[in-house]
């Protein structure tokens, strides 16, 4: 079973889950906020966080572990929230539930709507290749000693874009990234980036909230009109001013007031 990090009580759950390289703990900040009002659980996926240990690093697997979590907890109700690579899994996960929709004890029952922080497209992520392949040779594998490697890992939090990350905060994320299977972050660059599920996702009519960074270079506000928005039909899409990629480490009051509006309205 996935390790997963839990706060607050109230209806409907919120379910977060991380960004490639990130853990339950970049929910931190949001959560602390949320809890007040909703029960947040924070999941590590395989081979990232506390689960640095557990393989599976397909989308698929990946999912079938979210799943598993989700019919442990059974839930009477919540909100799946997937930011980068996870927002392809919550994806997968909301074509999984319309499709066993008569299914009353179905794991997944329970699923409310989904927020798409920054999302991973159901088709394959448009990474140009020598970028993919830099990520994977900076951080594919141990090759230097702990000040070379937190220096690459916090290159790669921080990227070339600006980003308002409290320093506590970015010195956990760069932590973070550290304690990854580096297996994990080589699958998700090499296969499960590539992996295209536009047409067994089609078009959910699941409600839907995708947020966008401004100041996002990797999975901006283009590539969420382009390739996102059309496989939800109830879906609405707002941008963060002022944000880059990780949003919820850049702009955590935003972010959770935006989840907090989007919850008490459905």
């Amino acid at each position: 079973m996935l390790p997963v990090r839990t706060s607050g009580a109230g209806s409907p759950a919120l379910v977060m889950m991380h960004f490639l390289g990130g853990s339950a703990r970049e929910w931190d900040e949001v959560s602390a906020i949320l809890c007040t009002r909703f029960q947040c659980i924070a999941v590590d996926l395989p081979g990232f966080g506390a689960a640095a240990g557990i393989p599976g690093y397909s989308v698929e697997h990946m999912a079938d572990a979210v799943a598993d979590v989700l019919g442990h907890l059974r839930l009477e109700r919540y909100i799946l929230i997937g930011h980068s690579m996870s927002g392809k899994v919550a994806a997968v996960l909301a074509r999984r539930l319309a499709d066993h929709a008569l299914h009353a004890d179905h794991q997944l029952k329970g699923l409310d709507a989904l927020v798409l922080v920054a999302p991973s497209p159901p088709s394959p992520e448009p990474i140009a290749g020598e970028k993919r392949a830099a990520m994977i040779e900076n951080l594919g594998e141990v090759r230097g000693d702990h000040a070379d490697e937190y220096r690459r890992a916090q290159t790669y939090v921080t990227k070339n874009e600006t980003r308002d990350i409290p320093p506590e905060v970015l010195a956990r994320a760069t932590e973070e990234v550290l304690r990854m299977n580096r297996a994990a972050w080589v699958a998700w660059l090499e296969h499960g980036s590539r992996e295209d599920w536009s047409e067994r996702i089609g078009v959910l009519d699941i409600r839907t909230l995708i947020i966008a960074g401004e100041k996002d270079t990797s999975l901006g506000v283009e590539i969420q009109q382009r390739q996102v928005v059309p496989h939800f039909s109830n879906a609405r899409l707002i941008t963060v001013p002022g944000s880059g990629h990780l949003i919820p480490m850049e702009k955590p009051e935003e972010l959770a007031a935006t989840i907090k509006e989007f919850s008490e309205s459905l």
